[in-house]
């Protein structure tokens, strides 16, 4: 019987995540209520708090969610001598992929930065996005290795230039992506990174 409710309990808490991808992909987190999505899995609006504290948190859930998608279904094919353009290749083809995500980071991004960041959890799901793109952004020379703001800044940079480029053409009704954003994205973080390495040598402020 405890396997049983168990298993209950998890297709139930499954079954909440889809709805909110479709309810917030469709109409906005601030436009979703808790009873919209409970009402889609047939559940009383009370049981919602059984499975996930408050919206912020079914949010950072499908966050990471799609972090589990990026890392197994996409950046597994790398390694460290994979060039920056694989990666970005990749993080596309993520979003490609699973459409939903990019609105769903986008709006995880625009709680987190205005005034509206209370949520530790949605924070910490953002974050660890972050710390996934950079630890596939290493130097192979183990002796050149970014330190970890180095690091952070430039998966930032890859990921906002990703989500925020195809954003703006989606917004405007042109199709998410084209080939020679791609290469500017790349030729964007080859750049930033040949300046890391210059201030080093110069010892400059970074």
């Amino acid at each position: 019987m405890t396997g049983r409710r168990e298993r209950k309990k998890h297709l139930t808490r499954q079954a909440l995540l889809q709805a909110a991808i479709v309810l917030f992909s469709n109409r906005g987190f601030d436009g979703t209520r808790i009873e919209d999505i409970t009402e889609r899995v047939d559940l009383a609006k009370g049981a919602f708090y059984n499975y996930f504290d408050s919206k912020e948190t079914l949010l950072a859930e499908l966050i990471i969610q799609g972090i589990t998608i990026l890392e197994q279904d996409h950046f597994s094919a790398l390694d460290s001598a994979s060039p920056l353009d694989g990666l970005v290749q990749c993080y596309c083809a993520f979003l490609d992929h699973h459409p939903e995500y990019l609105g769903l980071i986008n709006q995880a991004r625009g709680l987190l930065t205005h005034g509206r960041g209370g949520n530790p959890r949605l924070r910490e799901a953002m974050g660890d996005l972050l710390r996934r793109v950079a630890s596939r952004l290493a130097p192979s020379d183990q002796t050149q290795r970014w330190t970890e703001d180095e690091s952070i800044d430039m998966a930032a940079l890859l990921a906002g230039s990703v989500t925020g480029y195809r954003s703006f053409r989606l917004a405007v009704g042109f199709s998410p992506a084209t080939p020679v954003s791609h290469q500017a994205i790349v030729a964007g973080l080859s750049r930033m990174m040949d300046e890391v390495r210059r201030r080093r040598e110069t010892g400059a402020p970074s």
